[in-house]
């Protein structure tokens, strides 16, 4: 009996070990988030993090561009047999089709998480010690209108008053709730109205640019969402209201900027597809693929 009393002591011992190692696992992975957000480079790192996820395919790497919108809108035409089901709006025709539509939408919110993660983290800091709070906060608010913005444009109807999409403004597991379309509508312009007052005082953009001035983060406006992409989302959405008086009015603040001034068309007929205009992007989104 005492033999085996000890051994069930020792396995107890063993297992309580076992079981505190295990246990210190999740501590360790939030000191390494936590490690992550100390310093303004790591914001940055995790800022550019969420601009790659973008170019997702199923995102702004295809699907959510051109490889769906344009075939719907029949402005592109592909021999494709998924691609015919598409352009004749015959969803259930075909099992790859589902698999895409479910990839934008759950990219997309991985990409929406991603960016509430950052935004969650800098509501943590003092902004005084971080010099580059605004833009940050401001860039992180305007991918998540945008995101939201073209989720809702994709899955849901144009009435306010129907069933949108979940407009995410938290980092964690639970649930989120359906809002209707109005309502998506409202808080994609709260965002983008807290994103235009944020980056207007930060802005660095000129024409022509001039990148070599600027420190890292500041380079290269057009491949982050900069004041004049939030003005410019702005104009799209107030116009996808019906506003147009508000949309006439946020167009009209870009063009009069004089930042983006049009190719002509020689220019056109020597650009090489995928560059970002050194002209005309007021925001797009850099991969090598």
């Amino acid at each position: 009996m005492k033999k085996i009393y000890l051994t069930l002591l020792s396995l107890l011992a063993f297992a309580l070990t076992a079981c505190n190692d295990f246990l210190d696992v999740r501590p360790k992975g939030e000191k390494v988030e936590n490690e992550q957000f100390e310093t303004a480079k790591g914001f940055e790192d995790a800022i550019y993090g969420v601009y790659g996820s973008m170019t997702d395919k199923a995102l702004y790497g295809m699907d959510m561009v051109w490889g769906i919108p344009e075939i719907l809108g029949q402005n592109l035409r592909c021999g494709a047999t998924g691609m015919d089901h598409l352009a004749r709006y015959k969803y259930t025709d075909d099992s790859d089709l589902k698999g895409r539509f479910s990839k934008m939408w759950t990219n997309a919110y991985k990409t929406i998480g991603y960016a509430n993660n950052v935004l969650q983290n800098l509501d943590k800091k003092d902004p005084a010690e971080f010099p580059l709070y605004k833009a940050y906060r401001g860039e992180m608010l305007g991918v998540r209108a945008m995101m939201h913005f073209d989720l809702l444009r994709l899955f849901a109807p144009t009435d306010p008053s129907k069933r949108g999409i979940p407009y995410v403004k938290t980092f964690n597991f639970s649930v989120k709730p359906f809002y209707t379309v109005g309502q998506c509508l409202e808080f994609i312009l709260d965002d983008l109205t807290e994103a235009e007052g944020l980056l207007k005082e930060m802005e660095t953009m000129a024409y022509p640019r001039d990148n070599d001035q600027y420190e890292r983060f500041c380079r290269w406006r057009e491949s982050h969402i900069n004041y004049y992409a939030v003005q410019a989302l702005l104009a799209r959405v107030y116009w996808y209201m019906g506003n147009n008086g508000k949309a006439a009015e946020y167009a009209e603040k870009v063009i009069k900027s004089n930042l983006f001034p049009l190719v002509d068309v020689t220019e056109v007929q020597n650009r090489i597809a995928g560059v970002l205009s050194p002209k005309e992007t007021i925001f797009g989104l850099y991969s090598q693929q």
